[in-house]
């Protein structure tokens, strides 16, 4: 079973930054699966704007967006959708944009001990991790279609069936980039 690490397309689609004029953003770098909803600071976030580029022609009109790996991102049309397809194993929270369209925070609370890391080093876990050539426990990711490891918790991993989901429900603005096989 492939696995792969859900990110921003950054090339066609712009994309949302922390707002830096609302420190509690930063919190979210610090989130690892934990429930946030009793004492969670909403997050502020504004399109990215290239000082250097005087024309940007990506797309606006995105459905979901992810801010590094584990900070994902989704509008209100498909809240629900999503909500109805990972039930408990996420939590959904407010955020601030500076776009009229609502978007709200998905905070995966999944985590799972999938990375193989028998008999392997941190060193050598760290390779498989850049090389994306990551050994995964397939046995541990059971029916888990959207993940986080335990202990490299800041990633959000899923399987071809939620790849399948976004891409079934036309939801656009993320990538995924295959990282490893689950044996």
């Amino acid at each position: 079973m492939d696995i792969y690490r859900i990110s921003q397309n950054y090339v066609e689609f712009k994309f949302f930054v922390y707002n830096e004029n609302n420190n509690s953003s930063q919190q979210a770098i610090d989130f690892r699966g934990e429930l946030l909803s009793s004492n969670y600071e909403k997050l502020d976030f504004k399109i990215f704007i290239d000082p250097q580029k005087k024309q940007d022609n990506r797309r606006l009109d995105f459905d979901a967006s992810c801010y590094y790996t584990g900070i994902l991102l989704i509008n209100e049309k498909n809240r629900s959708l999503l909500a109805n397809k990972l039930s408990s194993k996420i939590e959904i929270l407010d955020v601030e944009t500076d776009l009229s369209e609502k978007f709200y925070f998905v905070n995966l609370l999944t985590k799972i001990d999938c990375i193989n890391k028998d008999n392997k080093s941190n060193s050598d876990i760290m390779l498989m991790v850049r090389e994306n050539n990551i050994s995964l426990k397939k046995s541990n990711i059971s029916d888990n279609i959207i993940f986080r490891d335990d202990k490299l918790s800041s990633s959000y991993f899923c399987t071809n069936e939620f790849v399948n989901f976004i891409s079934e429900n036309d939801i656009k603005g993320l990538r995924f980039e295959k990282v490893g096989i689950a044996e």
